[in-house]
């Protein structure tokens, strides 16, 4: 998804005293960042491929591939392909909740607006449904004054998470440690929190203590 289109709403909205110029460069700043970029280029891929792919197909496809980005993000941190600033910017953008609503027929074209990397721009949504409705034929954006029915801003939504399958001990752990790992003088291949064999997980720990 571009970002020329997400931002070409903030000057309509400037123009109609909706925001300020200040609000619209610090929006742009926002949706400017690396963690955003990455989110709205997967919304962009899942929407276009929710076109071609009717449901059931696009469903499961929807699913496997962020699970599959998941997997990619766990096994490029574990070959120390990735820093852990971009290993929770992954998690953050696949996660478990997108998975889980990505599977559900329409709506989860739009899953990756639930992770928290697109969650916190806050003014992602309402830029693509008033962007949306601008090209409205024969002039109804303007002729029924739909830019009212947009808001500014959505409100932050609380920290969802789907629920896990797994017991804690063969759990992937949350992006939340990824700091601890980060400050752990262990390599990244023995602090990884990727699902191993139990004779591994005790010789890692033997080599520790």
């Amino acid at each position: 998804m571009a970002l020329s289109f997400v931002t070409q709403p903030l000057d309509r909205w400037v123009a109609q005293g909706r925001i300020d110029q200040a609000e619209a460069t610090a929006t742009r700043a926002r949706l400017s960042q690396a963690e955003t970029r990455l989110g709205m280029r997967h919304l962009g891929a899942a929407l276009a491929l929710s076109v071609p792919l009717r449901f059931p197909f696009g469903s499961l496809t929807r699913f496997a591939l962020v699970l599959a980005f998941r997997r990619r993000a766990n096994a490029q941190y574990a070959a120390a392909e990735i820093d852990a600033a971009t290993y929770r910017t992954a998690r953050e953008t696949h996660t478990r909740l997108v998975a889980v609503v990505a599977l559900i027929p329409g709506f989860g074209a739009g899953a990756y607006l639930l992770s928290p990397a697109l969650r916190r721009s806050g003014n992602l949504l309402p830029l693509l449904i008033d962007e949306t409705l601008y090209h409205a034929p024969f002039g109804l954006y303007r002729r029924l004054r739909l830019h009212k029915l947009v808001p500014t801003r959505i409100p932050a939504l609380p920290h969802l998470r789907a629920p896990t399958l797994f017991p804690p001990r063969l759990r992937i752990l949350d992006p939340d440690t990824t700091s601890a790992r980060a400050a752990s003088p262990f390599p990244p291949a023995t602090t990884l929190p990727v699902i191993r064999p139990a004779f591994a997980i005790a010789q890692t720990e033997a080599q520790a203590a």
